[in-house]
């Protein structure tokens, strides 16, 4: 009895042969399924359809992600703008509505804030709990137009405690 070498060229036609049966057994059952006379109009619909749906959200998020990249470019270049020219100088009135409205959001207690605004300089007076003292200087001196911050705001701790001695 003889053994036969298995040569790497008869491996390769093995496997070429055998990808070749797989693939037309695949497109076979697939031409089956499709082509069917019984259900295969309805198959043929519903893969359609998919494929449609499919296509429809692809727009969709596609045209979502360029109004994305539009915006992010238009506030890029918006905030780059304002950095370089002089009409970053937002009027007095203007810039106290502003520190208003940022400090409404981030403040407990926002009334409790007198805010007085000369040409971007801005003067915080009133009495505020330890813990937002910091936030609202750093959300002040963040705000577009600032130029700086004088800050008179006392610690209601403190004066507590000067109350009660």
């Amino acid at each position: 009895m003889t053994l036969s070498k298995k040569t790497p060229t008869s491996d390769r036609r093995y496997l070429s042969l055998v990808a070749s049966v797989s693939l037309g057994t695949l497109i076979g059952g697939a031409l089956m399924f499709l082509l069917d006379p019984k259900s295969g109009r309805r198959r043929r619909a519903v893969s359609r359809d998919k494929v449609n749906k499919a296509g429809r959200q692809a727009l969709h998020k596609t045209r979502q992600l360029a109004r994305h990249v539009q915006n992010q470019i238009a506030g890029t270049i918006a905030t780059a703008s304002l950095s370089l020219s002089d009409e970053g100088v937002v009027s007095d009135k203007k810039l106290e509505r502003r520190l208003r409205s940022v400090l409404g959001r981030s403040v407990s207690h926002p009334t409790a804030i007198d805010i007085a605004v000369h040409k971007g300089a801005v003067q915080l007076r009133g009495y505020l709990a330890p813990h937002e003292i910091a936030k609202v200087l750093n959300t002040v001196r963040a705000t577009p137009g600032v130029r700086s911050v004088d800050n008179q705001i006392i610690d209601r701790a403190e004066t507590r405690q000067l109350q009660e001695h």
